[in-house]
């Protein structure tokens, strides 16, 4: 049987506009295809850059470049692949982990305010719901790019 998927799409499409209003406002001296790239190997590490690119649909050129730039502020670290010398293998390192867990707690300030008119309940419920949605959509982002 066909699945309708029109509220997963709109369900996505809210979380988008709350993102880009409350994640992406929070700069932090980052551009935000940075601050895309920074999260995409956080989530995802260790990864290759071919990988990386796939997993964000960004040109492998664009992620080279961030990397390049967040390598150079301390927040990436790029290993050869030992198996595979002309892989390079991308890890966030101890400072980019810092910079995620700040970025991240002013995220959850401003997200708490945006979700101010829910009940506790309903932003427990949409707590849960979230981490379901993230790993079912893991799943399939790793599935779409093998």
């Amino acid at each position: 049987m066909e699945q309708n998927y029109e509220n997963v799409f709109d369900t996505m499409m809210l979380y988008h506009f709350l993102i880009e209003r409350d994640v992406f406002a929070v700069r932090e001296d980052l551009t935000k295809q940075q601050e895309i790239v920074l999260a995409g190997i956080a989530m995802f590490e260790p990864v290759g850059s071919g990988a990386l690119a796939d997993f964000l649909s960004l040109p492998p050129q664009n992620v080279s470049r961030n990397v390049i730039d967040l390598e150079s502020q301390g927040l990436v670290t790029r290993t050869v692949d030992p198996e595979n010398r002309r892989q390079v293998i991308l890890t966030i390192s101890d400072r980019g982990r810092d910079f995620i867990s700040s970025h991240r707690k002013n995220v959850n300030m401003r997200l708490d305010v945006s979700l101010g008119g829910l009940s506790e309940d309903e932003r427990a419920l949409l707590v849960d719901v979230s981490r379901v949605a993230k790993n079912l959509l893991r799943k399939a982002l790793e599935a779409s790019t093998r």
